[in-house]
């Protein structure tokens, strides 16, 4: 698990990386982990916490969700998905 830097979750993205659903970690950027995701297209994101725990968000298109996950799960609809490093 990449580190969690104290102070610094507030901080605007500086990189941004278009993501492919996958039963797959998402890669982490020079050791640091995605910030937050902006959806595209509505549908369901289905996403992978840190602990495991998979949950199933309905989301709309355009909206920005402050989450760091492990994992977008191929069983996502939602399209155009990027996250922000």
């Amino acid at each position: 698990m990449p580190a969690f830097v104290a102070g610094d979750n507030g901080a605007p993205g500086t990189v941004f990386k278009a993501i492919v659903p996958a039963d797959a970690d998402l890669p982490l950027y020079n050791d640091g982990f995605v910030r937050k995701l902006f959806v595209g297209g509505a549908g369901n994101l289905v996403i992978m916490g840190w602990d495991g725990t998979i949950v199933t968000l309905a989301v709309l298109a355009g909206q920005e969700l402050n989450v760091a996950p492990k994992q977008i799960r191929a069983a996502t609809t939602a399209t155009l998905i990027v996250a922000y490093y």
